[in-house]
């Protein structure tokens, strides 16, 4: 099951989610990164897919989890998204070699969030990561 945690540091003050995602970078087959994303408040950011099922305007809002509250959603049609430089948003690449591998993302993987349908939980991407002269990499999706 999923938890949620309490983190009083100063800057944080508000509660995150555990277990919400997982993703798996593979190369043949073979498991060469992973990843357990971490949540810090999950909310309506960004709206993805308009349908009748998914409202106009953010039902879940940043500040619900906040204090001792915990309001926290992701409604129909929306997507709770993170910038990549932030803790728990990537996968290390080191000592990755240059290459087309399969970032695997599974949403729910223990349960731990009520759904009102069972979703296709699972997912995944063929992507290309490149090694530049300067050691960084780059991973490009396609």
């Amino acid at each position: 099951m999923g938890r949620f945690v309490r983190d009083d540091r100063p800057g944080h003050e508000h509660w995150h989610f555990r277990q919400l995602a997982f993703y798996r970078l593979t190369h043949k087959g073979r498991t060469v990164g992973t990843m357990q994303k971490q949540a810090f408040c999950l909310v309506d950011s960004a709206r993805v897919r308009a349908s009748n099922r998914s409202p106009k305007t953010k039902r879940y809002r940043e500040g619900g989890c906040d204090g001792d509250s915990l309001r926290m959603g992701i409604s129909v049609g929306w997507a709770d998204v993170y910038p990549a430089e932030l803790p728990g948003q990537y996968i290390n690449l080191k000592g990755v070699k240059s290459g087309t591998y399969r970032l695997e993302f599974e949403i729910n993987p223990r349960s731990g969030l009520k759904e009102r349908k069972s979703p296709q939980r699972r997912t995944s991407v063929r992507i290309r990561i490149r090694t530049a002269a300067d050691g960084t990499r780059e991973a490009m999706v396609g």
